[in-house]
């Protein structure tokens, strides 16, 4: 190779370096963060009954209101609710699980995306009658004796279908349903992660049986921290 050829080669390598290189997409991202209440918390309530078959003799605490020492909220719903208009997800064919046990629904709450399927589960000695009360979705419901398996599906987004048991009235869930995996339910710390969220900007919400949350903004361009309070309904 000549000097001239030489220096060309080297002249077309520093071009083709020196172009600017488009900027790469920022990885998807955790948003996490604490639910609370504020307020004088109300008292705890306990359902109780007689003659019932495996009936804790203390009664079943209700769960429509769970706090801890700070305050924190369990059981909130915490979603991406507007943001995600231009995307599609695929629904998952793994089931969520829902157990009728102990004369509960365990858990209170859950969430699904539309279309996933939904295994409820009686792992009592009881029959039971899972019977969702949906607004916007088909409204079903399965005699369920024991140890009956039935497998639901919700085709449409809902914030939030109750569970109920028609034979045990006190025994009651809360299914969100939304279009995307981007959705959690706060521990017994109030805590709630949203995962692997791809970067933009985003509306999230919060629902709960018995407070009300205002939504919050938020514009993801890495893990990203957030916090709700809530008041009673």
């Amino acid at each position: 190779m000549n000097v001239r050829r030489l220096a060309l080669l080297l002249w077309v390598l520093g071009a083709c370096s020196a172009r600017p290189q488009a900027p790469s997409e920022p990885s998807p991202a955790v948003v996490r963060g604490t639910v609370t209440f504020r307020g004088v918390p109300p008292k705890p309530r306990v359902f109780r009954a007689n003659g019932i078959p495996g009936f804790p003799p203390g009664g079943i605490p209700r769960d429509d209101l769970v706090l801890d020492r700070d305050l924190h909220v369990r059981w909130a719903f915490v979603y991406v609710k507007k943001g995600l208009e231009a995307r599609r997800f695929p629904s998952p064919t793994t089931p969520v699980v829902l157990q009728q046990v102990g004369l509960i629904y365990e858990p209170h709450v859950l969430g699904v995306q539309s279309g996933q399927p939904l295994l409820i589960q009686n792992l009592d000695r009881q029959l039971h009658v899972a019977h969702p009360i949906p607004f916007v979705n088909p409204f079903f419901g399965r005699s369920m004796p024991p140890p009956t398996r039935e497998t639901f599906r919700f085709t449409q987004p809902e914030i939030a279908i109750a569970v109920k048991c028609d034979v045990h009235p006190w025994m009651k869930a809360w299914v969100g349903v939304v279009e995307h995996p981007f959705f959690s339910v706060t521990d017994e710390q109030g805590k709630f992660e949203l995962i692997n969220v791809p970067a933009g900007k985003y509306t999230v919400g919060v629902w709960h049986e018995r407070l009300t949350f205002e939504d919050r903004e938020i514009v993801v361009t890495g893990d990203t921290t957030m916090e709700f309070t809530g008041v009673l309904k």
